[in-house]
């Protein structure tokens, strides 16, 4: 095993690739309670066409297949394998995101019981057609749901007006229309051809011994040879294609209009410790001009052009794309917007206040090793350094090397007015 070590957590991560080719990442932590696991898998919600082995013509994955199979992977041949979970103390839960699915458990006793359960739902199936036809209807009804929920419809509208038609501006379940696309047939196909521990990664923390844990998983995956074998297929995966940005207005049953400044990083393809220091200082630069703290957030506030529980911003930086949003429910949208939009401006033309840049680094930075002392934070934390293709500890690594040049060159490059989405929903009243 690879020893990977946080100078300035003072903490060691051995890293592994098994035989099979998955990949373990395990962090150590002696008397801790608790201990967490994620197990990733390399299939998310973008992923939309299949090229199997052996195959020519590839396969068309509908939207929503990716989450589907996620939520179908609970119910086994001996029923929902939450209950199992339960037995030992466990808690179990799973996520679709853009480019993987992730399945994850805590629990304080009973860990190896609760791994191996881990690696069962996810590299073991069953897909009979009545219970992915009962798995449509929940999905359904959580579409509906999802359809209500203000903050994730401006969230999607807003990334097609910089994404248009891109699958990263459609529900990760999918719609009401692809759902009917999706049969056991097809979530079949994408198990026995995906979910390999070839295409995985495991990452665990907590009171563990690594070397009795990588036995552990080699013995589990020597007794299913069917998830060790390699992949059967791959995803083909392209750049999403660049467009011009464009304002879209829609009406919906609410009570205040809704807006959503979309900005989309023009980079090209970035990965590994370049792409979390770009991340970083992004996040940085938003936070010194917009952040709780600043001047022009506290004037936004006392003039009661924002709120405290709507108004905030979202930054998603991923080797195929980046972007920031701006997004909040306000009774004057133009004038929020053109507010942003002068503040953008001027901090463009002056660069960032030193001292206020100082101060969010600061606190951005201790922020980040306080979620370390969380373990199912640090999971998280090294699946998406490494998901990136850096190391597990590279987002303390990333803010050591960040820079004022930095963030302001991301000022200068991301978020330029003249390059934003705008998505705005208004009350139907309003009609």
């Amino acid at each position: 095993m690879r020893e990977v070590t946080s100078a300035w957590l003072k903490e060691s991560c051995y890293w592994e690739v098994l035989p099979c080719g998955l990949s373990t990442y395990i962090l150590p932590r002696r008397n801790w309670h608790q201990r967490s696991a994620l197990l990733a898998i390399d299939f998310g919600a973008m992923d939309r066409c299949l090229r199997l082995s052996g195959s020519r013509r590839p396969q068309r994955l509908p939207p929503g297949t990716a989450h589907f199979l996620e939520h179908r992977l609970f119910y086994k041949t001996s029923g929902d394998i939450t209950e199992r979970f339960g037995r030992h103390g466990a808690e179990v839960d799973a996520d679709t995101a853009y480019t993987h699915t992730g399945f994850s458990v805590s629990c304080r006793a009973g860990f190896e019981a609760a791994l191996e359960l881990l690696l069962e739902l996810a590299f073991l199936s069953s897909f009979d057609p009545s219970g992915v036809e009962h798995e449509r209807e929940i999905i359904a009804r959580e579409i509906q749901l999802s359809a209500d929920a203000l903050d994730w419809v401006g969230y999607l509208r807003a990334l097609d007006t910089i994404f248009p038609g891109q699958p990263i501006a459609e529900d990760l379940a999918g719609s009401m229309q692809s759902l009917q696309c999706i049969d056991a047939e097809l979530l079949s196909l994408c198990h026995d051809s995906l979910y390999r521990a070839a295409r995985a990664s495991l990452f665990i923390c907590g009171d563990v011994n690594p070397v009795r844990v990588r036995r552990l998983v080699s013995h589990w995956l020597d007794a299913h040879p069917k998830a060790a074998a390699p992949p059967e297929g791959h995803l083909d995966r392209k750049p999403l294609p660049q467009s011009s940005p464009r304002r879209t207005a829609s009406f919906l049953p609410i009570s205040r209009p809704h807006l959503t400044l979309a900005f989309r990083d023009p980079r090209g393809f970035l990965s590994g410790l370049p792409l979390l220091q770009r991340e970083m200082a992004l996040e940085l630069a938003v936070y010194t001009v917009f952040g709780p703290s600043s001047r022009w957030y506290n004037q936004r506030y006392e003039e009661g052009m924002i709120d405290s529980d709507s108004f905030g911003t979202e930054i998603n930086a991923e080797p195929a794309f980046g972007v920031c949003l701006f997004s909040g429910e306000t009774a004057r949208p133009g004038e929020l917007e053109a507010a942003i939009v002068t503040e953008l401006e001027k901090a463009m033309v002056d660069g960032l206040n030193a001292d206020d840049f100082a101060l969010a680094r600061q606190k951005a930075y201790g922020d980040l090793v306080r979620a370390y002392d969380s373990a199912e934070n640090a999971v998280e934390l090294m699946h998406s350094a490494v998901s990136c293709g850096a190391q597990p500890f590279d987002f303390l690594t990333a803010y050591q090397h960040l820079t004022l040049s930095d963030a302001n060159e991301c000022l200068q490059t991301i978020l330029r007015p003249d390059r934003r989405g705008c998505s705005l929903i208004r009350p139907i009243s309003d009609v």
